[in-house]
């Protein structure tokens, strides 16, 4: 990756108020980006443009279809009365979100790699300093459906049971 040159582009946010962001001159609410960003940020997101170089709609596409079919499909399973069907259901939203977990682990992954040419030791560092707590947002997510999906099937399954037994009962 060659060196660049980053010129700020200008971002109309109200709502933006931190560090990163300063206001640009006198206009309200239009931002640029602060010289305090991390270049780990920066080339986290060339990263992006680098990996998108090739097939950038396929992987744009891909990325979002491949989420939506992990989400229905989870949802499809856990609303299943079949307990055999209803397990597969944390695996649907993972397996829906591993598209995004690679193109953002890529991305860091050559960020990283820059840093490491450039810095050595230190940089990569201070790069997984910022780029490994964004990334575990990224992970955060389809880890904390599968993880609710989970226990509202073992609670299904415990009131299945508990069902059956109480049927058992009132036969016997």
């Amino acid at each position: 990756m060659e060196k660049h040159k980053f010129s700020p582009r200008i971002i109309h946010n109200p709502f933006v108020k931190s560090p990163e962001f300063k206001p640009l001159g006198k206009l309200k609410g239009v931002y640029t980006p602060s010289t305090k960003i991390d270049p780990s940020y920066l080339l986290h997101e060339l990263g992006h443009g680098v990996d998108y170089k090739k097939f950038p709609k396929t992987k744009l596409i891909g990325r979002k279809a491949t989420g939506l079919a992990g989400l229905a499909a989870s949802a499809w399973l856990a609303a299943s009365d079949d307990p055999e069907r209803r397990k597969w259901a944390p695996v649907a939203v993972v397996a829906g979100a591993t598209p995004t977990l690679y193109q953002e682990g890529k991305a860091s992954l050559l960020a990283l790699r820059h840093l490491g040419q450039e810095k050595g030791t230190r940089g990569v560092l201070k790069g997984l300093k910022h780029l490994g707590p964004a990334y575990a947002t990224y992970l955060g997510l389809p880890a904390g459906a599968a993880l609710g999906l989970a226990l509202l099937n073992r609670r299904r399954n415990r009131r299945d049971e508990a069902k059956k037994q109480q049927s058992i009962q009132r036969e016997a």
